[in-house]
């Protein structure tokens, strides 16, 4: 297992109640587990995700996915494409992580 967040989440619990024991724990070997596991296995997968991003025109997006409105009056048609891109995205994650959680 790689070192472990000092901070974690999944220790949250314990270093929210007491905030030393976050330091005391470093002294102690990180053994993991089936669960630590699998949230590495989580977060490799997402990882691999992949943005595009346009520095010149990221402005252009807004307007095509929700429309704008026009110079003489009346609004463009909104043309969505990152909302089913998204969506598409995270349906393929979390099928991926349920495959690798079952095995």
């Amino acid at each position: 297992m790689g070192r472990h967040a000092l901070l974690s989440a999944s220790s949250s619990y314990r270093w929210l109640a007491c905030t030393p024991s976050a330091r005391l724990c470093e002294n102690y070997e990180d053994t993991g587990s089936e669960y630590a596991q699998q949230g590495t296995d989580a977060h490799s997968l997402s990882s691999k995700a992949v943005v595009v991003h346009s520095k010149k025109q990221y402005r252009l997006t807004h307007l095509l996915e929700f429309g704008h409105a026009k110079r003489g009056g009346g609004r463009t048609r909104a043309q969505p494409h990152i909302a089913p891109a998204e969506k598409a995205g995270f349906e393929l994650l979390l099928s991926e992580v349920e495959k690798g959680v079952k095995g």
